[in-house]
């Protein structure tokens, strides 16, 4: 199998804060050897997500190392990739603050989408883009 790794860096923190009293209510750190699962978890296989997304999510191209979350977009031997997808959904949300992320992507092929979304909490009631998107 033929693979080419493009990584994407989430490096050393997420902070979310009070934007009236500056006090971060939650940080993530990644200071662990695998992602927080009371806080984390995956989406995984390769369902679309409404949009046509050709890739599938696998636990395995999230990696947590040396205070970075990389995840990895693999081309796999049957012509499609490979990437993670993971999430917060009902295990973390808050009504207001500011959220701050340190990301860092390379430069990617045509096609590869690297992103971060923060979605409303009703998500998987309301939809998209009814529960908001920033």
């Amino acid at each position: 199998m033929h693979t080419r790794t493009i990584v994407a860096l989430m490096s050393t923190a997420i902070a979310v804060g009070i934007v009236a009293a500056q006090t971060p209510v939650w940080s993530e750190e990644f200071n662990g050897d695998s992602l927080d699962t009371n806080v984390w978890s995956y989406d995984l296989g390769a369902g679309g997500w409404g949009n046509g997304e050709l890739q599938t999510y696998r636990e395995e191209n999230a990696v947590v190392r040396d205070g970075n979350l990389l995840i990895t977009v693999q081309r796999e031997g049957s012509g499609g990739f490979s990437s993670a997808r993971i999430k917060t959904e009902n295990k973390l949300s808050f009504k207001y603050g500011i959220v701050q992320a340190n990301i860092s992507a390379p430069d990617v092929i045509a096609g590869l989408w690297p992103a971060f979304w923060t979605m409303g909490n009703d998500f998987a009631q309301v939809g998209w883009p009814a529960a908001g998107e920033l």
